[in-house]
């Protein structure tokens, strides 16, 4: 399979699958992983500049501004498999659909939920205006 993209910015706080890495790996020649994306304009230009997409879950502002750099905005397609209490819960849930496509968020604080959720793979994200007049002063 040739490469979709020569380099790609990976956007992330999580560590990533090892399928949603084979993934990346799979349509972009080389990436790097941070963090954050810059709230910044200057900040997102210099970043970017030297990439021909961006892969995370973003905001929809961040994603258009992305988008009206000339790059290619790609997402991760997750799944809710819902909250649970107990570790023991997770280790069903991950038997059951295989520790390559879970995404597991532990609890921070005692008494919350370890969230669980489904990869399903990477899809490219294209953001459009729709501009509609409610009011029109002629």
């Amino acid at each position: 399979m040739e490469k979709k993209f020569q380099k790609c910015l990976v956007v992330t706080r999580h560590q990533l699958l090892q399928l949603q890495e084979q993934d990346i790996s799979a349509i972009c020649g080389e990436y790097n992983i941070v963090p954050e994306f810059p709230q910044n304009m200057q900040e997102q230009k210099q970043l970017i500049q030297n990439y021909d997409a961006v892969v995370g879950v973003l905001p929809i502002n961040l994603i258009q501004q992305i988008q009206n750099l000339g790059r290619t905005f790609v997402t991760f397609t997750m799944t809710s498999l819902g909250t649970y209490k107990t570790k023991e819960e997770v280790d069903n849930i991950l038997t059951q659909y295989g520790q390559h496509r879970v995404a597991v968020l532990a609890p921070s604080k005692p008494g919350e939920l370890y969230r669980v959720t489904l990869y399903g793979g990477l899809k490219a994200v294209r953001v459009s205006i729709e501009e509609t007049p409610i009011i029109e002063h002629q």
